[in-house]
């Protein structure tokens, strides 16, 4: 168990099952079938009345379970539960990007071979310095710029020169040679550990909140239970006073 989640296990140990018992749990629990039963058997002039107080007396029911019960609690519960289990894979993860950077190193020495491969100081047949300035105002100034954008529109180059310009670009990837002994770009292994480092803490300023707010949820729903809401206490009484004048 990580440390995370053996704080939140010494909160979750602290809490009472918020069980639904006593006048109000019979209440909750039969009313409400007592209710749909009885209704089919009203008189028509009773029968509005009495719907619309179990009506009623349904909704007020269903927010009392919502509020009393254990629902908002599992659920923040199942929470803290899954950043706990996201904090205790951040090592794993950061290994992961770290390897996967591993397995791109060919690609991105080359992309970086291409892209040191400056235009303007390359010899390229029909391509002098006017060419070349047009190029870059057009942003191609690298073999890499060549390979991966248009050169359609610009004016001077029609496709012989464009062939011209991939035939240089081809060249120069022909030239490529991997390094595998070269470590990867420090920057980029930096804003890895650094994405892993302000995630981790996130959650755990996250997770520090937890015992907290679940005791919270806890007494919170407690406090309802053992007192239900006025609102409620009418509701029901209202029923009960309808069937006593339907006699």
């Amino acid at each position: 168990m990580t440390l995370w989640a053996g704080v939140i296990a010494v909160a979750i140990g602290a809490y009472l099952a918020l069980d639904i018992n006593g006048f109000w749990g019979s209440a909750l629990i039969v009313g409400s079938s007592i209710m749909t039963a009885r209704s089919l058997s009203l008189k028509p002039r009773f029968r509005t009345e009495y719907e619309q107080a179990h009506r009623t007396w349904r909704d007020q029911r269903s927010a009392w379970i919502e509020q009393a019960g254990p629902d908002a609690f599992e659920r923040k519960k199942q929470h803290y539960l899954s950043l706990a289990h996201a904090h205790s894979g951040l090592p794993a993860k950061e290994r992961q990007k770290l390897d996967e950077l591993e397995q791109k190193k060919r690609q991105l020495q080359f992309i970086n071979h291409m892209k040191a491969q400056q235009i303007d100081r390359a010899k390229i047949a029909g391509v002098g310095p006017g060419r070349k300035a047009t190029l870059a105002s057009h942003g191609v100034k690298t073999a890499f710029d060549v390979q991966n954008k248009s050169m359609t529109g610009i004016s001077g180059f029609g496709p012989s020169l464009v062939g011209e310009m991939d035939v240089w670009a081809r060249t120069v990837a022909k030239a490529f040679v991997f390094d595998p002994s070269m470590p990867s770009d420090p920057k980029i292994i930096q804003a890895i550990k650094a994405e892993i480092e302000r995630r981790r803490g996130e959650i755990e300023r996250d997770l520090a909140k937890a015992p907290e707010e679940l005791h919270r949820l806890a007494d919170a729903a407690n406090a309802i239970r053992n007192a239900p809401l006025a609102s409620m206490t009418e509701a029901y009484r209202r029923v009960k006073q309808v069937e006593l004048d339907m006699g």
